[in-house]
């Protein structure tokens, strides 16, 4: 017990404006890319530097692990989540993934 502490968010790091969440430690955004006709890894470049640019910083920043929701996985499927040893990311195609994000997060 006490081995592991989630903590949403940057713990008030003051390198990210606490207005932009949506929820602690949530950030939703648009990202202008058409996930109906691109890869879920050209998708996931789109999302960081879509949010390297909302957040005004560059990930990882403060943040331990960053994991990306993606709604459904349309090329190169196969996939229920991604995720890239010794970096700061996964991401989870959530039609496939509702069991395994505990997985994820707690691995």
């Amino acid at each position: 017990m006490g081995d592991l502490n989630i903590i949403p968010g940057d713990n008030n790091s003051g390198q990210v404006d606490q207005a932009k969440y949506a929820a602690p430690g949530v950030i939703e955004l648009t990202v202008p890319v058409d996930i109906t006709t691109t890869t879920i890894f050209a998708a996931q470049n789109a999302i960081t530097t879509a949010a390297q640019d909302y957040l005004g910083l560059n990930l990882p920043g403060p943040f331990h692990h960053v994991v990306y929701v993606i709604e459904k996985c349309y090329v190169d499927c196969g996939w229920a989540a991604v995720s890239v040893v010794f970096f700061f990311y996964s991401a989870l195609i959530i039609c496939y993934c509702l069991p395994q994000i505990v997985h994820l997060l707690i691995a």
